[in-house]
């Protein structure tokens, strides 16, 4: 549901206000687990029971949001009470969300809940001193990502890192960020230094080759091992349609997306192509189609050089091959 406040006598600042009471209300209807900021999927025809929906701000507009990472559904405060308290119409959902939490409809104050949670950027040094911290064994880190087959030189010039304490493999990302990548599956898969918006971006490029795509980090660091220069990681399928539709790649070429082998990583793809032909640029090209038969269980690109490296390899060659002809 795509509501247009421009349509209702409500200011749209005071609608970002009470915006920030999606927490609040998460809370009230009781929709809380043991994961942090995780939720049950609140999409009727997406029935897997493990918590799967994720609380983000958005890195464009701020605005909270609930994002499913397995059906990738969206549903911002206004959606989710329209859902859950089968109200129809904005202006009564906005003065709903007021009543619930003594908000002054004419004078809104952001909820004291979002107000605590607001994320400054991570200090420089401090993010810099963790990094140098993550790396001061470089042979538990050089055989940590030895198991993921990333290769010692990436390890080197990426500067990755291992923290033991957190049981997390550790990607800088910029001057200023890292990501950390949990191996323990009961916290969440991923978690970005506080305020870090940028993507992971390979340090040197070839203007005569187009950029690989990945959901994960971990995926476009497989492909630098395999020697391909031109990689960008969207940490998480979710930053695709943004990525593509704001133009962040300025290569004339088509960009090549090898999202996971997932239900919701080809779904993604299609949409990504719907898209590129709306907006009258080139479509994007599938990864896996370059390969002639994609080895059985196969997940994603990090699977593919763990267990089959040979094909990766072959199919980044045949890419060099195709545009450097």
């Amino acid at each position: 549901m795509k509501l247009k406040i421009t349509n209702y006598p409500i200011p749209s600042a005071h609608v970002d206000i009470v915006q920030t009471y999606l927490p609040d209300y998460l809370k009230l209807k009781g929709l809380v687990t043991h994961e942090h900021n995780k939720y049950h999927c609140l999409n009727p025809n997406h029935t897997d029971s493990h918590p799967s929906m994720c609380l983000y701000r958005g890195r464009q507009d701020g605005k909270l949001r609930l994002k499913c990472q397995s059906c990738g559904k969206v549903f911002d405060l206004f959606n989710v009470v329209a859902h859950l308290d089968h109200i129809a119409h904005f202006v009564d959902i906005y003065y709903h969300i007021c009543n619930l939490f003594q908000i002054d409809p004419d004078n809104p104050t952001p909820s004291k809940y979002y107000q605590y949670q607001q994320v400054k950027e991570a200090e420089p040094e401090t993010v810099q001193a963790y990094l140098s911290l993550s790396r001061q064994n470089p042979a538990l880190t050089t055989d940590k990502w030895g198991l993921r087959s990333i290769s010692k030189e990436i390890v080197e010039t990426y500067q990755l890192g291992f923290d033991s304490k957190a049981n997390a493999y550790v990607i800088p990302v910029g001057s200023a960020g890292f990501i950390q990548r949990f191996i323990d599956n009961t916290t969440p898969k991923y978690k970005r230094s506080p305020g870090l918006k940028s993507y992971f971006l390979s340090k040197s490029f070839d203007n005569t080759l187009p950029f690989i795509l990945t959901e994960g980090e971990i995926d476009a660091l497989s492909l630098l091992t395999c020697g391909y220069p031109n990689v960008l990681a969207l940490g998480g399928i979710a930053s695709a349609l943004d990525c593509y539709e704001q133009h962040f790649l300025t290569s004339s070429l088509p960009p090549i997306l090898a999202f996971d082998l997932d239900q919701v990583g080809q779904d993604t793809y299609q949409k990504v192509c719907a898209l590129a032909e709306k907006l009258g640029i080139p479509k994007p090209i599938d990864f896996w189609s370059y390969l002639v038969n994609v080895p059985d269980n196969t997940k994603d690109i990090n699977d593919l050089l763990i267990h089959h490296q040979e094909y990766l390899k072959q199919a980044i060659d045949t890419i060099k091959e195709d545009f450097k002809a």
